[in-house]
């Protein structure tokens, strides 16, 4: 036997109310603060197969993997994520490096790079 519950909504363009049955979950979206005080974002797309330039053919996995290998082993987790990303519309001039809350995107980064990256933005 199904169990169905009453869900309520409240209807955004005539401010009416609906109930109904359903036997699905409603998750809503609500607005939550950062987790983290800084967010690194490293674009790894390889468009290489298509013949387009891109960020992952030129170190951007390894890039991504010293960021985040610095931010481990420094216990920097709770403060400091390093994600990957597959596009920032920026491939003709990858790799590219984003750092938020900053706004800051380097482009072109070489591995060499990481070090002021991480001395600009990672050590207090």
């Amino acid at each position: 036997m199904r169990s169905y519950k009453n869900i309520m909504v409240e209807s955004l363009t005539n401010s009416k109310k609906y109930i109904f049955s359903s036997p699905f979950i409603i998750y809503t979206m609500e607005l939550h603060e950062p987790y983290y005080e800084k967010h690194i974002l490293v674009c790894v797309i390889d468009k290489s197969a298509t013949g387009k330039n891109s960020c992952g053919p030129k170190d951007a996995e390894e890039i991504w993997k010293k960021l985040k290998s610095y931010v481990k082993e420094n216990n920097l987790k709770a403060k400091i994520r390093v994600s990957k990303t597959y596009c920032l519309d920026l491939c003709s001039h990858g790799p590219i490096v984003t750092i938020y809350p900053e706004n800051t995107v380097y482009k072109q980064v070489k591995l060499s790079d990481v070090e002021e990256i991480i001395k600009k933005h990672l050590i207090n």
